[in-house]
């Protein structure tokens, strides 16, 4: 919701990566789902590759996003990478809140 309700009205927003990923996070949820991969709920085979890396992540992240519900409607109608310099900068979102009425 804060997302949202911070872009007053924006059809699409930018979400930098580090203010998804501050320093150490993308480290941190390595550990977890390398750790724990052989559980149903983080197996994401989506993500590919074995140990999971940074990249694999950042497509977790980018279907949870896209993924979002707030009253039973999907909060974006398409979620992004925006690239920087052959690396991922941050997401960006279009946003689907507004003309269905959830802001």
């Amino acid at each position: 919701m804060c997302l949202l309700d911070d872009n007053g009205g924006a059809e699409k927003i930018f979400i930098p990566k580090k203010e998804l990923c501050p320093d150490g996070y993308v480290e941190y949820l390595e550990r977890v789902l390398n750790t724990n991969r052989h559980l149903p709920q983080f197996s994401y085979k989506y993500a590919g590759e074995s140990p999971i890396r940074e990249p694999g992540i950042l497509i977790i992240m980018q279907r949870q996003l896209a993924g979002m519900k707030m009253n039973g409607e999907y909060c974006f109608e398409e979620v992004r990478f925006l690239h920087c310099g052959g690396k991922v900068a941050g997401f960006r979102l279009w946003i689907n809140a507004k003309e269905k009425g959830i802001i």
